[in-house]
């Protein structure tokens, strides 16, 4: 049986704080929501299927790395490190999509990650409209691929606003019940991008 050395050690202690890191996220992240619970509250989260995944993976190549040995002329600990390096870049990309969630409940529009959390009152809320993202990847000058983010601009005024993430790569979700409380609930608002001639009339008048 391979003996384990400080190093092993530390590689160990990555995966079990990686397993840790995960799951007190997740608990804090539906503790937060729960706090938001009540008659006419709507609230729109997506799974931490994605977060564990990769948690998991970091996890079991922590694990497997002292028993396969750090020596650099040894094919295989590359490959987990990679594997480990790639379920990182994984982990951190779904790591605000898995924790963010947004509630409409009778007072105001929120949005919150963990501890920091943004409302608007719905009453202060004047438009409404979709905005959609295109990003193209290319390496060295060739289109490799292209990813499309859907969201929802929610303004107070100019200068505050929530964006929700509708649907991305591999975000998904059903926000029809909060887009449906937004439309029910935000009632001074203008819905549509081509409703803004309107907002910025009404806004120029308010100053």
């Amino acid at each position: 049986m391979p003996v384990l050395t400080d190093t092993g050690l530390i590689s160990i202690a990555v995966g079990v704080l990686a397993l840790i890191l995960t799951a007190v996220l997740l608990i804090w992240n539906r503790a937060a929501r729960s706090a938001h619970a009540g008659d006419g509250v709507v609230v729109f989260c997506r799974g931490g299927g994605k977060l564990v995944g990769g948690a998991i993976v970091i996890a079991l190549c922590a694990f497997a790395a002292p028993f396969i040995g750090f020596d650099g002329n040894n094919g295989f600990i590359w490959a987990v490190l990679l594997l480990a390096f790639f379920a990182l870049i994984w982990w951190a990309q779904f790591l605000a999509p898995s924790l963010l969630f947004y509630v409409a409940d009778q007072q105001a529009l929120i949005r919150q990650w963990l501890a920091f959390r943004k409302s608007l009152p719905w009453s202060t809320i004047d438009w409404v409209y979709p905005e959609r993202k295109t990003t193209t990847y290319r390496t060295y000058g060739i289109k490799t691929g292209q990813s499309t983010a859907d969201n929802l601009v929610v303004e107070s005024g100019p200068k505050q606003s929530i964006k929700v993430i509708l649907k991305g790569w591999l975000i998904g979700g059903d926000p029809q019940p909060l887009l449906d409380a937004i439309q029910q609930r935000a009632t001074s608002a203008e819905f549509g991008f081509d409703r803004s001639p309107i907002v910025l009339q009404r806004r120029n008048a308010r100053v």
